[in-house]
C-alpha cells in the first residue's frame, strides 16, 4: 500500500502555499509521494490503485481535484482523505453549468438544501475530512451529520517567521482585492490616520479578479495619498513589502457560506505585523483583542485611533509580537500539526480488517 498526495503547488493561491508546506513539513515524512492535480486523470488513476492512501487538497475552485475525488469515490477507493479548505461547501455550485444564469440558479439551489443529500453522500465515502476552522468542522458536521471530520491546524513553516524584526508605521493590505474584503474600509481608516501621522504609508497587497476589477480600478482613483496599489507580488518579493510595514489591516466581511482560513492574518502575524482585523469567520481562532493582535470596532475614526496608539507604544507592540510568536510556535509549527494528523491515522486502516 503506497500513499499519495494529490494538489497543486504551481497556482497563484492559498491553497497552493499551503499544499507547499504541508507537503514539505508533514506528509513527506510520512512517506507520501507527491502526484501534480492537473496530471490527465487517466495516468493519476492508472498510478494510484484503490487500495493505496490518497490525501487531496479540495476548495470550490480546486476543479482538477474535485474531478479526481469524485472518480476515486465512484471507482470505491477506501481510503482517500482531503482537507476541505471552503467547509461546508464541497462545489460551489454543486452542479456546474456554462451558462451564468444558470450557475445562478444551481447556487440557490444549493442554499436551499437541494444538493444536501447527494453531497451527503459523497462526503460519506471520504475515509477523513480535514477542515482547516473549527467552526468550518463544526459547521461540516453539523449540516450533514458526519463523523469523519475532523479539525487540523493550519502549518507554517518556522523557516518563514520574522521574529524580533524593527517595526515600522506603515500598514498593508494583503489578500486578493474585493468588496467582500473590507479593503476600502482599510483605506478609510488609512485616510483619517494621515491626519495626525502624516509620514504613513499604506501597502495594497493583491489583485482583483473578474468584476472585481472595475472595484479596484475606483479605489485607485479615489484613494491616492500615501497609497501604494501594488497588483500581484510573486511571493518571493512579499516578505520584502513587510519588511517595510509594521501594521497589517485586514477587515474582512463576513462570510454566508463557507467558513475558509485566513492566510492572508496567518501569514502576516508570521512576518511579525501586527494584525488589525474584523472578528468575523475564523478571525477569532487566530486573534485574541489586545493579546496578539486587535479587532476593529467598524468606526473609521475610533480604528485609526486605535492603530495611532499602538504605533506610538513600542512596549505595547513587543508584548502583542510576543504573544504572536507563541501561539504560532504551539498551534501552528509543523511536530503539532504532524501530532494532530498522525491521531487520526490509525482510523484510515482499521476499517481494512472490517472490509475484508
Amino acid at each position: 500500500m503506497k500513499k499519495y498526495y494529490i494538489s497543486n503547488m504551481e497556482a497563484e493561491s492559498g491553497i497552493s502555499k499551503y499544499s507547499k508546506d504541508f507537503y514539505t513539513l508533514v506528509l513527506k515524512g510520512l512517506g507520501y509521494k507527491f502526484i501534480r492535480s492537473d496530471f490527465p486523470l487517466n495516468e493519476i488513476l492508472s498510478l494510484v490503485t484503490s487500495r493505496d492512501t490518497v490525501h487531496i487538497e479540495l476548495g470550490v475552485f480546486q476543479k482538477q481535484e474535485t474531478d479526481i475525488l469524485f472518480a476515486m469515490l465512484r471507482a470505491n477507493y477506501r481510503y482517500v482523505t482531503v482537507t476541505l479548505h471552503d467547509a461546508p461547501l464541497l462545489k460551489y455550485p454543486f452542479h456546474e453549468f456554462s451558462n451564468p444564469l444558470l450557475n445562478i440558479i444551481s447556487k440557490i439551489y444549493d442554499r436551499t438544501g437541494q444538493s444536501k443529500a447527494r453531497i451527503k453522500q459523497l462526503l460519506q465515502k471520504i475515509n477523513r475530512i480535514y477542515v482547516l476552522t473549527k467552526i468550518g468542522a463544526s459547521s461540516l458536521q453539523k449540516k450533514f451529520g458526519l463523523t469523519n471530520v475532523h479539525f487540523l491546524p493550519h502549518v507554517i513553516n518556522p523557516d518563514e517567521i520574522l521574529e524580533g524584526r524593527l517595526i515600522s508605521n506603515h500598514l498593508l493590505f494583503f489578500g486578493f482585492v474585493g468588496k467582500n474584503k473590507g479593503v476600502d474600509y482599510a483605506l478609510e481608516v488609512h485616510k483619517k490616520l494621515i491626519e495626525k501621522q502624516k509620514e504613513v504609508q499604506f501597502f495594497v497587497i493583491g489583485k482583483p479578479l473578474g468584476r472585481q476589477v472595475g472595484f479596484y480600478e475606483t479605489l485607485k482613483k479615489r484613494f491616492t495619498k500615501n497609497v501604494n496599489f501594488l497588483g500581484y507580488v510573486p511571493e518571493t518579493k512579499v516578505e520584502d513589502i513587510f519588511l517595510q510595514a509594521g501594521f497589517a489591516i485586514l477587515p474582512f466581511q463576513n462570510y454566508r457560506f463557507f467558513h475558509p482560513f485566513s492566510g492572508s492574518v496567518l501569514y502576516s502575524l508570521k512576518k511579525g505585523a501586527i494584525v488589525f482585523a474584523n472578528p468575523n469567520n475564523c478571525i477569532p481562532e487566530l486573534i485574541e483583542d489586545g493579546v496578539n493582535g486587535f479587532y476593529l470596532s467598524g468606526n473609521q475614526e475610533a480604528d485609526a485611533k486605535k492603530i495611532q496608539k499602538v504605533m506610538v507604544d513600542p512596549q505595547i507592540q513587543q508584548e502583542i509580537r510576543k504573544n504572536s510568536y507563541k501561539m504560532l510556535k504551539e498551534r501552528h509549527f509543523p511536530l503539532k500539526v504532524l501530532e494532530v494528523f498522525n491521531s487520526n491515522q490509525h482510523e484510515i486502516f482499521s476499517t481494512d480488517s472490517q472490509l475484508q
